[in-house]
């Protein structure tokens, strides 16, 4: 898809179009927080493969990049699996959900290989399976949302399930006496700059797990906590104060931490 400026409709496999259908109804869902044509920003601000970035980028350019951002400039069907871009120079980016949905096919790989009990791991989005309720859950570490090593910040209890984690402290840099997080949002256009350190979402897919960690992550600690407890999102919110950490989750959330 980016390597082409076709806007007519483009083969594509069905994997590729379910991946593209989550992101667009997430994209929707959230008012545009998460968005998979949000790589021009990306790239911008030096999180791409491209060059790092010494200098941020002014706001004509940020202006002339948000042009071609927005879940409404691509469609997606499935019968048959195509894509079409409705602006030649946009370029999709589906890390927000592709690596949650290859957890999601290893998981089906492994339960149709009669494989009764497992959890897959992909860089920190998991799919966790079990097969009795009798059984004991998986017990799954949330990170202390902070610079160094990693420590333990609070224990999650998942039986059948996915977990994901976006936070600002891992992937950043610093220019210009400024700290900019990988975090972008695609409305603006720039790294996120709220006091909002990590999203751990519980889905029954990774896809939706990752997707949805992502999105309000973005959309941050309080707006991002209103939508969640209105989708009913288990949602596990690390906010940042003068006074350290506070622990916010959803409504749905707190059936999951261990005690």
């Amino acid at each position: 898809m980016n390597a082409t400026d076709e806007t007519s409709w483009l083969k594509v496999s069905p994997d590729l179009a379910h991946v593209m259908t989550t992101a667009l109804d997430i994209s929707r869902a959230s008012g545009g927080a998460f968005d998979a044509t949000v790589a021009p920003v990306v790239d911008m601000w030096g999180f791409g493969p491209g060059e790092a970035v010494v200098r941020s980028p002014s706001d004509k350019r940020i202006a002339a990049a948000l042009a071609r951002i927005g879940h409404h400039q691509l469609d997606v069907k499935d019968a048959p699996a195509a894509i079409r871009k409705v602006r030649r120079d946009v370029h999709i980016d589906l890390s927000g959900v592709g690596k949650g949905y290859a957890v999601d096919r290893i998981a089906d790989y492994l339960k149709r290989a009669g494989v009764a009990d497992f959890l897959v791991d992909i860089g920190g989005d998991m799919r966790a399976h079990r097969s009795s309720t009798d059984k004991a859950t998986w017990r799954i570490g949330i990170e202390k949302p902070h610079i160094g090593p990693r420590t333990l910040h609070r224990v999650v209890n998942l039986g059948s399930g996915a977990i994901a984690t976006s936070g600002d402290y891992r992937n950043f840099y610093e220019t210009g006496g400024s700290v900019y997080s990988h975090i972008i949002d695609p409305r603006s256009g720039a790294p996120v700059s709220h006091n909002l350190a990590s999203v751990t979402v519980v889905a029954a897919t990774a896809e939706q797990a990752d997707g949805w960690s992502t999105a309000l992550m973005v959309m941050g600690p309080d707006a991002g906590l209103e939508l969640a407890n209105s989708k009913g999102l288990s949602a596990f919110f690390i906010t940042r104060t003068g006074n350290g950490l506070v622990d916010r989750p959803s409504r749905e959330f707190g059936r999951f931490l261990a005690s």
